[in-house]
This record gives structure tokens, C-alpha cells and sequence, in this order.
């Protein structure tokens, strides 16, 4: 990716789920705990993005797992996502993303959830047009059975660090 684009400089760094910084993550959290209930993780049927804040909804993205593989396939990729990858996820996997640098990242994080069946947290730091950022994902997973994990959610978003 060149100048003026988005640029990941740090690796992502585990954090508690605990340590949520942003309350757009902090509602999302809240409504997958409301819809999970006393399940590991709540099915995709039973979650509507539109819960969410309109503005937050751009900055979700959703994946299928896809059986077999150590791959995902996008379901749902918010438009800030785009604008921010400069390229349209949607419906596509993982694997076709074209920053390699990045999609081991990416790939890594879904896995883990995949494995643990537990909300992630994630910190990193980054620039988008040249302004550098602290970014927090929150990933959580979704059960379409009950037993595996069939989806992830995820939620990102950027604060300033000039501010």
C-alpha cells in the first residue's frame, strides 16, 4: 500500500476484553452477550446489525468459517472497511485479500476466535492518510449449532493519536 493509504505498524496485541475503549465495541459486545444468553456464542439468525449505532455499522465485518479450511469468507465487509482497504471484501475470502502483510494478521485473529470460542480484543497501531491511529478490534464469535464456532463478528475502531 502506498502513502496516504492504510498502513498497519504494529503487530496486533491481545488485550482484555475488559480494557474496551470505545463504546461503539462496548455496545456490540453487550448486545452479543444479550443474544448468546448461557451459549459459548450466539447464532448469526439471531443478530441484526441494525442493533448496532448507524454509524458503527460501517466499521462491522463479518465472516463464515469455511469447513475444512483455515480460510474465511466474507459475509458482511462495512463500507469504512472499503473505503479504509481500498479494496470490497465482500463475499470473498480471506485468502483473496491482496495485502499480504496485513491478511496474515487478519487470518491469525479469526482463528483464534475459531480455537477459543471467546470474545478477542486487539490493539494496533496504524495510519490512514498519513494521520497515525490506535486501532481496537473486538471479535466474537457466532454458532450457528451451538457447538462450533460459524461465524465472526468484528468491530474496529481508530482513535487519534495526535489528540
Amino acid at each position: 500500500m502506498g502513502d496516504g493509504e492504510y498502513r498497519i505498524l504494529s503487530p496486533f496485541r491481545e488485550v482484555p476484553v475488559s480494557s474496551l475503549a470505545c463504546e461503539d465495541n462496548g455496545a456490540l459486545l453487550r448486545i452479543w452477550r444479550e443474544k448468546a444468553g448461557d451459549r459459548f456464542a450466539p447464532p448469526w439468525t439471531e443478530f441484526d446489525l441494525l442493533d448496532l449505532p448507524a454509524s458503527y455499522i460501517p466499521r462491522i465485518m463479518v465472516v463464515d468459517v469455511i469447513p475444512g479450511q483455515d480460510d474465511f469468507r466474507y459475509r458482511f465487509f462495512g463500507t469504512w472497511q472499503t473505503d479504509c482497504h481500498k479494496v470490497d471484501m465482500s463475499g470473498k475470502r480471506i485468502s483473496d485479500y491482496p495485502h499480504t502483510e496485513f491478511r496474515d494478521e487478519i487470518l491469525r485473529g479469526y482463528l483464534e476466535v475459531v480455537k477459543r470460542k471467546v470474545p478477542l480484543l486487539f490493539h494496533y497501531h496504524m495510519t490512514l492518510e498519513n494521520v497515525a491511529y490506535q486501532g481496537e478490534l473486538l471479535r466474537l464469535p457466532l454458532s450457528d449449532d451451538g457447538e462450533a464456532v460459524t461465524a465472526v463478528i468484528m468491530g474496529e475502531t481508530l482513535f487519534d493519536e495526535t489528540s
